[in-house]
């Protein structure tokens, strides 16, 4: 009877072990996957990084074509002609023609 018993415990705790072990193949897995996406994230963000540009100082007027005027500044400032804006936007609040803002280097 003890056999019994003892066969039934071991058999259970294969069942047990192998379940187990194919649990942590998923989890490794998933693991993986997960690194795989987070390194294509990173990648994706750096080069949406590379394309941005930021300019400062520039006057804000209701209702301007924020595109236009950045492509005519590049226009007379640079000689760039035909520039392609895919999106082109201000970030803050709205500032009054008057104030300007300025950097402060801490030293």
């Amino acid at each position: 009877m003890a056999d019994v018993v003892e066969d039934m415990i071991n058999k259970r705790l294969d069942e047990t072990d192998k379940k187990l072990t194919s649990l942590q193949e998923q989890y490794d897995e998933q693991i993986t996957q997960m690194n795989v996406l987070k390194n294509r994230i990173e990648k994706l963000e750096l080069e949406n990084k590379l394309k941005q540009l930021r300019l400062y100082g520039m006057k804000e007027i209701d209702g301007e074509n924020l595109k236009n005027k950045v492509k005519e500044l590049f226009q007379q400032k640079f000689g760039l002609q035909d520039i392609q804006i895919e999106e082109c936007y201000r970030v803050g609040p709205k500032r009054n023609s008057s104030c300007v803002g300025r950097r402060i280097n801490k030293g």
